[in-house]
């Protein structure tokens, strides 16, 4: 998985979003008491990994996650899309 930052209009700081993903499914539908949720699986990813290095180049260039369960895909972060590329 690939990830930047990411700023927002309607706050202050930044945040951290999956920009490019390999092997991973990027969306994640869950399931909670009969009702469906989809979450952009890669982008929580993404920012629980960005914790790690923070912004600016602190000094860690990479983070290593382990233990996270996923489906295995090559759809890309394009699959969380509205509009395809």
């Amino acid at each position: 998985m690939i990830a930047d930052s990411d700023g927002r209009a309607d706050r202050r700081g930044a945040t951290v979003i999956s920009i490019g993903a390999a092997g991973i499914a990027p969306p994640r539908v869950t399931e909670h008491q009969g009702k469906l949720q989809e979450e952009t699986f890669a982008d929580m990813i993404a920012a629980a990994a960005g914790i790690i290095p923070g912004q600016r180049g602190r000094g860690a260039p990479v983070a290593v996650l382990r233990g996270i369960s996923y489906t295995p895909s090559d759809g890309g972060v394009s699959s969380m899309l509205h509009h395809a590329p």
